[in-house]
């Protein structure tokens, strides 16, 4: 259920691993904002899908008790939703999936990865896809976490963010992703 990846190896001797560029193929109409503000309320994003891109360039908090979220496949009742939760204090990210759906029998357990460590004048690039019931993100070209959710209610489709503290979101774009074409 993976995206097709790159995975090469880096002059550290580390692995980097990204979505192939093929996949930009797939996009269709997109939204862009650029120096948002991310606080504690709710910050409603205005597009509702579940498919769709995401890329996001975060100023890494120089308070690192910040903790920003980001909310998908929101249900308007606001009783579904799964969370990407990044914080930058652990140096972590989590696919939370404990309201991701109003099924009882669904696994919700989390999904959790690692921030790389950042310099704190440096950029975190998130690229998150989600297609139906699958959930991928990419944090710069570290780290890789794969999700799969089941939403019950239909309009579980929105996009939301928020954040314990100021975050500064330098650059967000979100793309309608189009179906692919099989040949």
């Amino acid at each position: 259920m993976a995206l097709p990846r790159l995975v090469d190896l880096k002059p550290n001797g580390a692995i980097a691993v990204s979505p192939i560029p093929e996949l930009e193929a797939l996009r269709g109409d997109r939204r862009r904002w650029e120096d948002l503000r991310v606080g504690p309320a709710p910050l409603h994003t205005g597009v509702y899908s579940s498919s769709f891109e995401c890329s996001i360039e975060i100023e890494w908090p120089i308070t690192e008790e910040n903790e920003l979220i980001i909310s998908m496949l929101v249900s308007d009742c606001g009783q579904e939703r799964t969370e990407l939760r990044l914080d930058f204090a652990a140096g972590t990210m989590v696919i939370d999936r404990s309201k991701s759906s109003l099924f009882p029998s669904v696994h919700k357990s989390s999904v959790i990865g690692k921030l790389s460590a950042n310099d704190p004048f440096e950029t975190l690039r998130l690229r998150i896809f989600v297609d139906q019931s699958v959930i991928e993100v990419f944090a710069g070209d570290q780290t890789c976490m794969t999700a799969r959710v089941y939403p019950s209610l239909k309009d579980s489709n929105g996009i939301e963010l928020r954040s314990s503290g100021e975050v500064l979101i330098k650059r967000m774009e979100i793309w309608e992703m189009k179906a692919a074409e099989i040949r």
